[in-house]
This record gives C-alpha cells, structure tokens and sequence, in this order.
C-alpha cells in the first residue's frame, strides 16, 4: 500500500532506507528507494544519486539507464547529463515513449529544439519504427475505430 499511494511517499522511503540499512547490497531495494525518491520533488537529487549508482552496477540495463535520464531531466541543471543517458538508450532501445520524453527534454532548451523537432519527426514518420504506443492487429483496417 505503501508504494502505490503517494499519500504514503515518505513513510514509504523511510521504509526502504530502513531496509537498506539492514540489507546494503539489495539491488531491489536500492532501485526501489531510487524511484520512491525521483516521485517526491524535494528528493529527486538523491534519486539521482541513487541511480547513478546503480547504473554503474548494471550498465546494461536499459530499463534502469532511462529511469536513471527521466530523473535527471526534471531538474534543468541536470539537461545535459539527461541528454547523454537518453541518448545511450536510444541506440539500444528505440521506444516510442523514451523518444518522446528525449524529445520533450530537447524542447525545453532554445539550442536544441532543432533536434527535438527531428525526435518529434521520427515519432510521426510513416516509416519510423516508433509510429505510435497503439498498434493496431494486422489486418485491422485503418479508417475502423479504436474501440477501448
């Protein structure tokens, strides 16, 4: 209940700050507390902090690098930091939403809007692999509506 429920965000850190103590080498821990940190504002540099050290432990992991770049770019002095972690996942995993929130990232600064257009381009482009997070069943017309 803890996780889930923001109301509980900080007993929920403290949670997993206690259990790190008692446990410094969990890997689930760490990365737990790393995203209860990036969700509270006031802690986002110690979820940077947190997740940078993990993705030291596990270079390769690109699920934990774009968490690792989606805490970076919430705080404008981390731009650039945000930029290459993106980056890194963008040559190993091209998802549709880790381009849009490199895109985004590159819209908030006035030198690299020319390359936020170019992202945003790709997401669009017919023959981009990232058309859309929807992908319609094969065989599913294209003017039949969505039904959800």
């Amino acid at each position: 209940m803890l996780l889930w429920d923001n109301r509980y965000l900080s007993e929920a850190i403290r949670e997993y700050e206690y259990l790190l103590e008692k446990h410094p080498h969990n890997f689930g821990f760490s990365h737990q507390l790393a995203r209860l940190l990036a969700k509270d504002r006031r802690r986002n540099d110690d979820a940077i902090r947190e997740f940078e050290r993990l993705v030291k432990e596990r270079p390769h992991d690109m699920a934990l690098r774009e968490e690792y770049a989606r805490a970076l770019a919430k705080n404008r002095s981390h731009f650039h930091a945000a930029k290459k972690q993106f980056e890194i996942v963008l040559r190993k995993k091209s998802s549709f939403t880790t381009r849009l929130a490199y895109a985004e990232l590159l819209a908030r600064g006035r030198s690299t809007r020319d390359e936020a257009l170019a992202q945003y381009r790709k997401l669009v482009t017919k023959d981009s692999k990232n058309m859309s997070p929807y992908r319609p069943s094969p065989g599913t017309p294209m003017n039949q509506p969505v039904r959800r």
